[in-house]
């Protein structure tokens, strides 16, 4: 196309201004660059040992949801840290080629993927489709990628630019090119530039010019163009690099080290500074226009290809076949003996009285002022070179403790006070108290006071917990707290003014009283009251209340051995173990002892921080301090590790559910699972998208409906489930980072697990059904054959009971009609041989006697006739016939019968009467024999349903058994006749009685069935 020069004018919408203090008309060398030191950068180094593909990483892109994307030639990467997985034509069939050459997301988060054969495919949510398909050709390949304003797609390739109107594939213009578009952006007017291999060129109200400077001055190759956080527009060029300034391309960077090796890329930091790639080495142009430059030879021999800053601050460098690399700014700096301390051993560390110099001890003390350094050994006066304690006093001395006694340093002299004992070798803790009272803690030599020029030592036989002295503070109230190896003593300070007491009332604790461990290193006063102990084996303690309570390395703190505990003044501890330094909430201590939290999760710092040893060296003191600045400063085995929180910004990272498999087959993670009967070992893969130290991610999951509490995952990225009962479920996943922050929201996964058929809603429901139709099946049929069974029984003692009356009315003939008529006919003779006869007094006597026998008998047959059959019923009817009875019973006893009996006739079949008045018959028989009763009343109503007999005695009465069936009670079997012919009748009855208040028998006969 051709050349257009375009007025300065129609430039003026960047926004052009960063405060640069450049040389006007200078550009930078490369060669002018200040090296940075290892200690500016902690880098990182992958290959495909470590799981890429293939090492020449061409683009690189961190998407909203936190992945960072790479291109390569092995095709294309999604990473979290910790793990790489790789989409390639293997995998993802929308995926046609392998070499991945640009990565773009879109406004609407859509990841956009240009390959060398000229394909452009589009993912989101793990879904891939191609949106257009390329020749397939080489000489085709996706270069660059930008969404506009309006939502149109522009697509950069080797011989032009692709227009997508509103990104679909099927409203598109392609404008030829000679050179490849290599980058495309927009400026805030909304005109499109695009960088190619020869020039710049923009697009403005539908037509393309390429951009020339005032002076005629073509830009050259602009191969790479990228706009910062204030909207400047920055460019790689041939010649360099460079950005608009006031309508003008000015060149800041000039390329000038060897002009075989092009500048390949650049990125802006957060900060106001822009970072280019050049070939081996990494170049920061800061805003006060100073260049440093950043070696990388050591990791890279093929150069730079592409950078990218992610949003924790880590600079991402794409590197031609040497994989990939992360360059993360170092939270925490160091000192050692290269920066000139007199060891790399650190014991003790204080700040002086003014704020000026920081005092480090180790084998020799070394004072460090604004990088200048002043050592001392014992050539300069220490008693031993390895320093073990150090204070200063109100008059501006320090004190020093040294493995070899005691020693004092002011104005320049060191003072040494010899050993007065063979206890007083080493010092371990110094302390001035309120008093100005100086006390000195020894390694098994105890307590010692120094007042006056004079030394008076505390011990064991005096009341002191333990000789091994640690660490001494004093609280608010002016109280001695003296931490040992044998726990930890407290007494009132001594009064300045006062004699030094002779002895002095110690308070003690230790494991007896609720200490987790003895062996005490430090002690802290909080502004609560509450007192936090370090302990050396038992984690951290804290006292309230009189109240012991320990956090220890199972409830989530970093370590069991806790030296020194130092606040940050925005509520956090910070504490030095042995396994590093580590950070945690106050608050969070303070809700996990109080019960509120079942766990805690602390920062952690160590040697990936950039620290020389992640091992604290605690056994001296102070085991670090808080200096003016607020910075903290931590003896470790090797070096100093300095920490400002200031600078150490937490921040939430993201948690996503990257894979769910069910029975090892791969589910999609955007929908509810589902998992059928027979289906089993559910694995649900979650990460946490932190790039710094992504190793110490922790987790911690939740499935609800069957968990109550969170499962605390560590670093383990995956949940097993290899059984779930059926049911809905809801896993729930968060994430802590390494500094302890866990993520604003939880990644959700809705889980629904089908039962059976056997267990499903509507088997269970036929089963019920079917079963308490089967119970009500066995129960009817149970009534049934039990109905048929009384039935039975019933028609059984009926033809029984009938054939009793019947053959009782045989006997009663019988004996009526012969035995009967045959003592009548001896009855009648002896009459009328007694009438007839004249003989002798004795034959008259005897034909009497005779008469009467036969008379006596004649009655007793009658009685039994009538007991056996009850004949009266068919001449007289069954109420008569029962008002007789019972007036003839009455007749023949002292007993009082009262009666009120319904008209009842016709009432019951023939044998029913005889039923009923039997029932009648042994109630007042019963009466007869076993009440002793003076009174007796006898009810019979009859209903419109039913006939109700109530008969009553005032007799002797007895107890009711609850089986009247049981014979071996009196009358036993008696009731046993009136309950069955009862039964026999379709009625119920009742017996009320109890000692010396009578008894009371009902009957209930229902007659509709009559």
């Amino acid at each position: 196309m051709g050349i257009v020069k375009v007025s300065t004018r129609l430039i003026s919408f960047f926004v052009l201004f960063i405060t640069l203090s450049l040389a006007t008309g200078f550009a930078l060398d490369p060669n002018s660059a200040k090296t940075l030191t290892d200690n500016q950068f902690l880098k990182k180094r992958w290959t495909t040992e470590e799981g890429l593909p293939q090492n020449t990483i061409t683009s690189m892109l961190q998407t909203r949801d936190g992945y960072l994307w790479l291109g390569t030639f092995g095709g294309l990467v999604r990473f979290d840290g910790i793990r790489f997985t790789i989409f390639n034509t293997a995998n993802t069939p929308a995926l046609h080629s392998n070499r991945v050459m640009a990565l773009y997301e879109d406004a609407d988060g859509m990841l956009w993927i240009g390959t060398e054969t000229g394909d452009i495919v589009r993912e989101q949510n793990g879904s891939f489709e191609i949106f257009k398909t390329g020749d397939g050709s080489s000489n085709n390949v996706v270069l660059s990628f930008l969404s506009d304003q309006r939502g149109d797609l522009w697509v950069g390739q080797t011989f032009g630019i692709w227009h997508f109107a509103a990104k679909q594939s099927n409203a598109a213009t392609f404008y030829s090119f000679n050179q490849g578009v290599s980058s495309i952006v927009e400026d805030g007017a909304g005109d499109i530039w695009l960088g190619t291999g020869g020039s710049l060129i923009r697009w403005q109200n539908g037509n393309f010019s390429e951009y020339q400077t005032t002076k005629n001055d073509n830009i050259f190759s602009a191969n790479v163009i990228q706009k910062d956080s204030a909207g400047n527009l920055w460019t790689i060029t041939g010649k360099g690099v460079g950005r608009f300034e006031n309508g003008e391309f000015k060149l800041l960077l000039e390329n000038s080290l060897n002009q075989t090796r092009y500048l390949t890329a650049i990125t802006p930091d957060k900060n106001k500074q822009v970072w280019f790639g050049y070939y081996e080495s990494v170049y920061k142009l800061g805003e006060s226009g100073v260049l440093d430059k950043y070696d990388l030879s050591d990791l890279t021999k093929g150069g730079i290809r592409s950078m990218m800053f992610d949003r924790e601050g880590n600079l991402w460098i794409g590197t031609n076949g040497d994989g990939l690399i992360r360059l993360s700014p170092r939270k925490i700096k160091t000192l050692s003996t290269i920066d000139g301390l007199a060891s790399d051993e650190i014991t003790t560390i204080i700040e002086d009285s003014e704020g000026k110099g920081v005092w480090i001890g180790g084998v020799g003390l070394t004072h460090w002022q604004n990088g200048q350094k002043t050592i001392y050994k014992v050539e300069n006066g220490l008693p031993a070179n390895r320093i073990t304690a150090l204070r200063f006093a109100s008059d501006g001395t320090l004190w020093i403790g040294t493995l070899g006694g005691l020693a004092s340093l002011k104005d320049g002299k060191i003072s040494v006070y010899p050993a007065s004992s063979t206890f007083r070798a080493s010092v371990k803790t110094i302390f001035e108290d309120s008093q100005k009272n100086l006390w000195f803690g020894w390694q098994g030599g105890g307590l010692e006071l120094y007042r006056n020029g004079e030394f008076k030592t505390y011990k064991t036989e005096n009341g002191l917990i333990h000789n091994d002295v640690r660490f001494i503070t004093e609280d608010r109230t002016g109280q001695l707290w003296i931490g040992t190896v044998g726990g930890i003593s407290t007494f009132k300070t001594i009064c300045a003014m006062c004699d030094v007491p002779e002895s002095i009332e110690f308070t003690n604790f230790n494991s007896q009283n609720g200490l987790s461990n003895n062996f005490v290193r430090d002690i802290y006063e909080a502004e609560d009251d509450t007192f936090w102990i370090g302990t050396y084996g038992g984690g951290l303690n804290r006292l309230r209340n009189g109240k012991f309570t320990a956090v220890t390395i199972k409830d989530g703190l970093g370590d069991d051995f806790i030296s020194r505990i130092l606040p940050d003044g925005r509520g956090n501890f910070w504490l030095l173990g042995n396994r590093g330094i580590f950070s945690v909430s106050r608050q969070i201590l303070n809700d996990f002892a109080d019960g509120n939290t079942q766990g805690l999760v602390c920062g952690s710092y160590g040697a990936a921080d950039g620290m020389l040893s992640s091992e604290g060296n605690g056994g001296n003191s102070p085991a670090g301090s808080k200096m003016k600045d607020g910075t903290l400063w931590f003896p470790m085995i090797k070096g100093v590790t300095i920490i400002d929180p200031k600078i150490i910004k937490p921040q939430s990272l993201p948690v996503l559910i990257e894979e769910v498999t069910l029975d090892r087959e791969e589910l999609d993670t955007h929908s509810k699972i589902v998992v059928n009967p027979g289906q089993e070992n559910l694995e649900i893969h979650y990460t946490g998208l932190s790039f710094s130290k992504p190793e110490q991610v922790r987790f911690r999951y939740k499935l609800e409906n069957l968990d109550t509490n969170w499962t605390e995952a560590g670093t383990r990225r995956i949940a097993y489930f290899p059984h779930l009962p059926p049911g809905d479920y809801r896993f729930t996943v968060i994430a802590a980072n390494s500094d302890a922050v866990w993520s604003d929201s939880a990644a959700i996964l809705e889980i629904t697990v089908l039962a059976p058929f056997w267990m499903r809603w509507w088997f269970i429901v036929i089963v019920v059904f079917f079963f308490f139709g089967l119970l009500a099946f066995s129960y009817q049929f149970r009534l049934n054959h039990l109905e048929r069974r009384r039935a039975t029984q019933e028609e059984l003692s009926r033809h029984l009971i009938n054939a009793h009356e019947t053959e009782r009315q045989r006997i009663a003939a019988e004996l009526h009609d012969g035995l009967g008529q045959s003592l009548l006919v001896i009855k009648n003779r002896s009459m009328m041989g007694e009438m007839s006869a004249t003989g002798a007094k004795v034959s008259l006597e005897q034909f009497k006697n005779i008469s009467e026998a036969a008379a006596h008998a004649i009655e007793e047959v009658r009685h039994i006739t009538y007991n056996l059959r009850p004949y009266h019923l068919n001449r007289l009817g069954l109420t008569q016939a029962l008002e007789e009875m019972i007036e003839k019973v009455a007749d023949s006893t002292p007993i009082a019968f009262e009666n009120r009996i319904s008209l009842l006739d016709d009432t019951f079949r023939k044998d029913e009467e005889v039923i009923f008045y039997r029932i009648i018959q042994e109630c007042v028989n019963n009466i007869l024999k076993h009440s002793n009763a003076s009174q007796a009343k006898i009810e019979i109503s009859r209903h419109e349903r039913d006939i109700f007999v109530k008969i009553s005695d005032n007799g002797q009465g007895f107890v009711p058994k609850e089986d009247n069936a049981d014979p071996s009670h009196k009358g036993g079997f008696g009731l046993i006749g009136m309950a069955e012919r009862v039964r026999m009748l379709g009625g119920t009855h009742a017996i009320e009685s109890s000692p010396e208040h009578g008894t009371t028998v009902t009957v209930k006969i229902n007659l509709s069935d009559k």
